[in-house]
Parts: C-alpha cells; sequence; structure tokens
C-alpha cells in the first residue's frame, strides 16, 4: 500500500513539474532557464509555487517583462523565493 501511495506522490509531483514548466513559459522563452528553475525545486515547493503563480507572473511581469535575458535563473529563482518565503514582519515593542 505504501509503494502505491509513493507512487501516486511520485506521478502527482511529474505532473506539477510539467505544469510549471508550462507556467515559466509565460515568463521566459529560454527552455534552458526554464530547466535550471525547476531544478532548484522539490516536488512540494513546486506545488507551493503552482497555488501562488498568479502573483509570482503578476510581480514578475512588471518587475522585468516578458523574456528579459538579463535576469538569469538564479535571480529567477530568487525572486519566486521571495513570493512564496516572505519575510516576516519585525514587530519592535
Amino acid at each position: 500500500m505504501k509503494d502505491l501511495i509513493r507512487t501516486y506522490i511520485k506521478i502527482s509531483e511529474l505532473n506539477n513539474i510539467k505544469t510549471f514548466k508550462l507556467a515559466l513559459k509565460e515568463l521566459v522563452r529560454q527552455d534552458d532557464v526554464i530547466e535550471d528553475v525547476v531544478k532548484s525545486y522539490n516536488g512540494k515547493t513546486i506545488f507551493v509555487i503552482l497555488k501562488n503563480f498568479p502573483k509570482i507572473k503578476t510581480d514578475f511581469l512588471e518587475q522585468y517583462g516578458y523574456d528579459n535575458r538579463r535576469v538569469n535563473a538564479g535571480e529567477k529563482t530568487e525572486f519566486i523565493n521571495k513570493i512564496i518565503n516572505p519575510p516576516l514582519p519585525l514587530i519592535i515593542q
């Protein structure tokens, strides 16, 4: 039974990777950059990214525009990380 569950989880993660690659095509055209960004994340994180992708897309396109070749894969990953892991507000007492 555990093997069956693991198989379903793996299939789900692979489907999310495909969906993530297609979503990244809305931001950048370069397949090598897309691959580098996808390799930066595990299956669970990709799930979170897909849940937040509308905001990621809007903010990314406002800040960098479509297919901005001056923004490398590391910077794209950093941008996504800031949205899915926003800094905690500092409370001063």
